[in-house]
């Protein structure tokens, strides 16, 4: 910015001077007006001084030029003759520091599925930016970076007004912890918000810390399957439910296809007497379970049973196994094996 400055000269006296000289160092001024009449004066017009971001930053110069951190800009001009000593006047422009600093955190993919795709898993990994821009009229130092869940702790450096400097490509892998507590807070821990919570904060020698956040939601499919196979059918005997007294041994699989740990996950057959607990069961995990059903008399009499075991006469012994767990709905799989009735007299 350009400060014009006029340097004006009174004889204010009763004797004609002569050599004077008009002198300020700070415009580069030097200039001889020669001879004035008692009462005459003359202007030095338009003696200009452009100021320099170290003026600003040190907050101040004196009349030489020099940092003196006062707040403004001195400048002091000296007018002199042949007939007087010297006479100076003096004139101070204030400054007006104005030193800001802005951080923009940018998401910039989530697991290549660019920015604005959802968490679906653990183990997929989100990508930021870290933009810090110096938007004020005071050169910054020592500008540093902290992004706590992505483990950034950068030193910029310096930034001039209207720098910018990028820490890029700074990552967080997702853990299924995040996705069982449906979200965590910027420090990391489970606030069950439903997004991943991200804050980078910036800080410099002459500003305040300044901080900027990003969420990436999360997107939950808890999900749960029941399988019930009948393995084998009086094995040790002719292989067909028949007669008092025949095993049929049926095997259940419990799986998780969801994306979230399920918890107190419930397995029950009914009829075969079965009722388990799963205390936890991860995504894509599976658990079997052996159970086994004995035929009695009644279930060939009345020519079939259902689920609860109760007389149905639909020619099969019919069987339900239920699973559940605090993330789901209950699911169920059914199987019959059909009864071979041969009465005889």
């Amino acid at each position: 910015q350009v400060i014009t400055y006029d340097l004006i000269v009174t004889n204010n006296g009763n004797t004609t001077l002569t050599g004077v000289t008009v002198v300020d160092p700070l415009t580069g001024t030097d200039v001889t007006v020669g001879t004035l009449d008692p009462g005459e004066s003359s202007t030095v017009s338009a003696q200009t001084y452009t100021t320099t971001q170290q003026d600003i930053d040190s907050n101040g110069i004196d009349a030489a030029g020099n940092p003196d951190g006062d707040g403004d800009i001195d400048n002091t001009a000296t007018a002199d003759s042949d007939q007087t000593d010297p006479v100076s006047d003096s004139e101070a422009v204030p400054i007006t520091q104005d030193p800001s600093l802005s951080i923009d955190k940018q998401v910039i993919d989530v697991d290549n599925r660019g920015p604005d795709a959802a968490v679906t898993a653990a183990g997929q990994v989100i990508t930021y930016d870290l933009i810090v821009t110096n938007n004020g009229n005071t050169t910054l130092t020592a500008v540093t970076v902290v992004d706590p869940l992505t483990g950034t702790d950068v030193t910029v450096g310096t930034l001039d007004p209207g720098e910018s400097s990028t820490v890029s490509a700074q990552t967080y892998t997702t853990t299924q912890q995040d996705i069982d507590s449906n979200g965590i807070d910027a420090a990391g821990n489970p606030d069950g918000d439903g997004d991943i919570d991200n804050t980078a904060t910036a800080d410099s020698d002459q500003t305040d810390p300044v901080s900027d956040s990003e969420e990436v939601p999360l997107s939950l499919t808890p999900g749960l399957t029941i399988s019930k196979t009948v393995v084998s059918v009086d094995p040790t005997g002719d292989a067909v439910a028949n007669q008092v007294g025949d095993v049929i041994n049926y095997q259940i699989t419990v799986t998780n296809n969801g994306n979230q740990t399920l918890t107190n996950v419930s397995v029950v057959d009914p009829l075969t007497g079965l009722d388990r607990t799963i205390n936890s069961l991860a995504p894509g995990d599976s658990q079997d379970f052996d159970t086994s059903y004995t035929l009695t008399q009644q279930d060939i009499d009345s020519n079939g049973i259902d689920a609860a075991g109760n007389p149905d006469g639909d020619g099969d012994i019919d069987n339900t196994a239920t699973a559940d767990s605090d993330q789901t709905d209950p699911v169920s799989d059914s199987e019959e094996v059909p009864l071979s009735l041969t009465p005889g007299l």
